[in-house]
């Protein structure tokens, strides 16, 4: 799964949306820094990316950034 430009994405995002975080893969959002506005932002932009609608409780419910990353491949692959 690493290097995939779907993950690749949201490594970055959590970069760009926690400042001064370094995460990979099995980071756990609330490691990283993550609070409640900051999975607003990252729900808000997965939606712009992807054009799926993720709820905050996802990204907050994620064990780490690949659940996330799967979770989201779920969603794109049940659009109709």
């Amino acid at each position: 799964m690493v290097g995939t430009p779907e993950l690749e994405h949201l490594l970055d995002l959590f970069r760009d949306t926690l400042p001064g975080s370094e995460p990979t893969p099995e980071s756990n959002f609330f490691a990283l820094g993550g609070d409640s506005m900051t999975a607003l932002e990252i729900a808000d932009c997965i939606e712009e990316r992807w054009g799926i609608s993720i709820e905050v409780l996802d990204v907050i419910a994620a064990e780490d950034i690949t659940a996330l990353y799967r979770s989201c491949l779920a969603l794109v692959g049940g659009r109709t």
